[in-house]
């Protein structure tokens, strides 16, 4: 009968220490874990910059440009669009600026996403990344118009230093300049945007820069809130060429006067065929007066109560009289003229006393 021997137990571990070492301190291990933890990231990013640079060079050297753009479109699907939309929205218009026309929003700095990795130069090279960016513009074209400064669809206000910076300048460092690729262009400014000199200058060079005219989609609008025809005039005559040069080359220019009231966001007057007459006609004075003053007839036929545009904004009744003072809101044509709005049904009665025959006749 085989005998039974017993089975070996497993070695123990080696304790931390002995009375020949020196005791693991605890300061040591938490020191050790923090620096693993300080350094792991830049490793990781390290490996995953050249991983991707030898993988994009592939790509470069080996696809052909049809496929590559095929790739791209993947890229860009909406999801990608919507999943970057933070970090691409801040490169446009960063975060530490302030808004000169709308100052009470605060662009208080924070952690924004980091760009994509696809689209950095250190991760992709150059080449690729500058492809990749020219397909976002393709691809953006499809949703909005640039800009989209706000990530909320068409940019409400920009100033011209900061179209001159979307539209002239690589501000994604991948050698790209946007007006060599973008296919539309939508500018909304004040009406005193232009005052500048300067100013005015860089607009028209910023418009004229775009490189591909054909088929390109220009919307201009600028603002104003108190109505004076004669401010339209020279933009007039400062988009007067961009029109001529977008017409000659098969572009598509939109120029019209927009008033600010967000409550009924129609009231607009289309002046690009005003651009395009050199006539020297006033014959559109008269036709914005007639749309101006049509407005009013809104009153009566929705029953609302107050015009869409104040009469102290209405200067285009008085500004060509001799003696206009744009600071005088006590001229008549500034104030609403009497009877102008039409009686209420639940209104006084005409001696000024409310009518209460319905109740006398209910107490009767």
């Amino acid at each position: 009968m085989a005998r039974k021997t017993k089975p070996k137990s497993k070695p123990k571990a080696p304790p931390i220490h002995s009375a020949n070492s020196t005791p693991v301190q605890q300061d040591d291990v938490q020191a050790a874990y923090q620096s693993l933890v300080e350094e792991w990231p830049a490793a990781v990013t390290k490996y995953s910059e050249l991983w991707n640079l030898q993988f994009a060079r592939e790509i470069e050297t080996r696809l052909p440009t049809e496929l590559r753009e095929m790739i791209y479109d993947y890229m860009w699907d909406r999801k990608t669009l919507d999943a970057h939309i933070d970090s691409m929205q801040d490169r446009l218009r960063p975060r530490n600026t302030i808004d000169p026309y709308l100052p009470f929003i605060t662009r208080v700095p924070d952690k924004v996403p980091e760009l994509p990795h696809f689209i950095q130069s250190r991760f992709m090279g150059l080449e690729i990344a500058h492809e990749v960016m020219a397909k976002w513009y393709q691809r953006l074209e499809h949703f909005t118009s640039y800009p989209d400064v706000d990530g909320n669809g068409l940019v409400d206000w920009i100033t011209i230093p900061l179209l001159e910076r979307l539209v002239c300048h690589d501000i994604w460092d991948v050698g790209l300049i946007p007006a060599d690729v973008l296919r539309s262009l939508y500018v909304r400014l004040p009406d005193n945007a232009i005052d500048d000199p300067a100013q005015a200058e860089t607009l028209v060079k910023v418009l004229m820069s775009i490189k591909k005219k054909k088929d390109f989609s220009l919307e201009i609008e600028f603002v104003q809130e108190e109505v004076k025809l004669n401010l339209w005039v020279p933009w007039i005559e400062l988009l007067r060429p961009v029109v001529q040069a977008y017409d000659r080359e098969g572009g598509f220019l939109h120029f019209q006067w927009m008033h600010p009231n967000l409550e009924y966001c129609e009231i607009e007057f289309k002046l690009a065929d005003v651009l395009r007459d050199t006539s020297g006609s006033d014959k559109w004075r008269q036709e914005a007066r007639e749309y101006l003053d049509s407005l009013d007839d809104l009153i009566y036929k929705e029953g609302r109560e107050s015009p869409l545009i104040a009469f102290s904004e209405r200067h285009y009744l008085c500004e060509n009289e001799p003696d206009y003072d744009p600071e005088d809101y006590d001229h008549p044509a500034l104030n609403t003229p009497p009877g102008f709005y039409p009686e209420s049904d639940y209104g006084d009665s005409e001696d000024g006393s409310e009518d209460d025959s319905e109740d006398d006749a209910s107490q009767d």
